[in-house]
């Protein structure tokens, strides 16, 4: 191996952080942080529908007590 291969695979070692799960396989950064970006996109998902939901519900209880 050339020292300018050494050096990239050393990047690459460094950008790979790794974490090795009991039973299963082995989880790269990248898998994470893509499941956080699924993750929160869905949280954000249902709390646009609960807001959505409780305007309905006080626009309609307004509507309701005239």
């Amino acid at each position: 191996m050339n020292p300018e291969q050494l050096f990239s695979y050393r990047q690459a070692e460094k950008r790979m952080v790794s974490i090795r799960l009991i039973g299963m396989e082995v989880m790269s950064m990248n898998d994470i942080l893509i499941a956080l970006e699924i993750m929160w996109k869905g949280m954000a998902g249902i709390f646009a529908a609960v807001l959505i939901i409780m305007a309905v519900v006080y626009i309609m209880g307004k509507s309701g007590k005239k």
